[in-house]
């Protein structure tokens, strides 16, 4: 009855609803087996743990801890068990198996380089939406979630130690490029497009919940068009493994410049580029990003065809 691929047919709202309870159950899991791992490092002290729980906000080491294990059961382990009950050949239906040329790899690294300062330039005008007077509390609760965010970045990837420093390269660049792109990619967009006939309304309504999910309104529209050309790039290179690279490409050189940089004032400027006296270089990102991405469709396209 639960063999792999026991929903393989089943209707599109009965997978989406296995999917939201496999996702619910992967956190609540995640957060289990956070304790556990806690219990055994503070020395079996259950008043221990339920101490450095209580102070989570002021401890790096125990944020860093909790995304390691929100993202391998929220989002890695819930792929693989989707996958394995939506179907018969996991491989194929996450779409690991097709191969890719070393042209492809590099493309794909230059695209997301190129397109940094577009998204920066997108975050700003997202900032400079206006709302209405009776929402003014809402702004400024927005402004504060985002201030946190960011401190709360900071904390995590500012690092003067290098094993740290490679711990946050895995959990932020690799776990979760590989694990949110199997969810996303690999598996909302194999679902949507069992609704949809359309692949681009797969592609966009795949990387609006994308964007969704992660709950930063400024950066809202910029993770929306950053999650819609990981959807392209699914589509025509038919591999996951190159949405994967442009996902971890991105979240790299952020870990990657927090901790070369460390000053948080020239990490804000490098934000801002792309923005005010270098608004022109927004443009060329966006020109430079779509004359790549057209060149790298083109070989995707020649190399599923060879």
């Amino acid at each position: 009855m639960f063999g792999k691929g026991f929903l393989k047919k089943a209707p599109s709202y009965v997978q989406i609803l296995f999917l939201f309870s496999t996702v619910i159950f992967g956190m609540l899991f995640g957060g289990l087996f956070l304790s556990v791992f806690l219990f055994v490092q503070n020395g079996f002290s259950w008043n221990d743990v339920a101490e450095s729980l209580l102070h989570v906000n002021g401890n790096t080491q125990l944020i860093r801890q909790s995304l390691f294990f929100q993202t391998l059961c929220g989002f890695f382990f819930p792929a693989l068990v989707l996958s394995w009950s939506f179907s018969d050949n996991v491989r194929e239906y996450l779409s690991t198996e097709q191969k890719f040329s070393g042209s492809q790899i590099t493309l794909v690294i230059l695209s997301i380089l190129f397109l940094m300062p577009f998204l920066n330039a997108i975050v700003y005008w997202t900032q400079q939406i206006p709302l209405p007077d009776s929402l003014n509390f809402l702004e400024s609760k927005i402004a504060q979630w985002e201030e946190q965010a960011q401190q709360m970045t900071e904390m995590i990837l500012i690092t003067d130690q290098y094993s740290v420093f490679l711990m946050n390269l895995f959990i932020v660049a690799v776990l979760a490029a590989v694990g949110e792109e199997f969810l996303f990619r690999g598996v909302l967009q194999n679902i949507f497009s069992k609704i949809f006939k359309n692949p681009h309304v797969v592609i966009w309504t795949v990387g609006i919940i994308f964007s969704l999910v992660h709950f930063q309104f400024y950066g809202f529209f910029a993770r929306m068009f950053l999650g819609v050309y990981l959807g392209y790039l699914l589509y025509y290179s038919k591999s996951i493994w190159l949405p994967v690279l442009a996902h971890f490409t991105n979240n790299a050189v952020g870990v990657i410049s927090y901790y070369s940089i460390k000053d948080p004032e020239i990490l804000k400027e490098i934000d801002q580029v792309g923005v005010g006296a270098t608004s022109w270089l927004a443009f060329l990102s966006l020109a430079l990003f779509a004359g790549t991405v057209a060149i790298l469709v083109r070989k995707c396209k020649s190399h599923n065809m060879d």
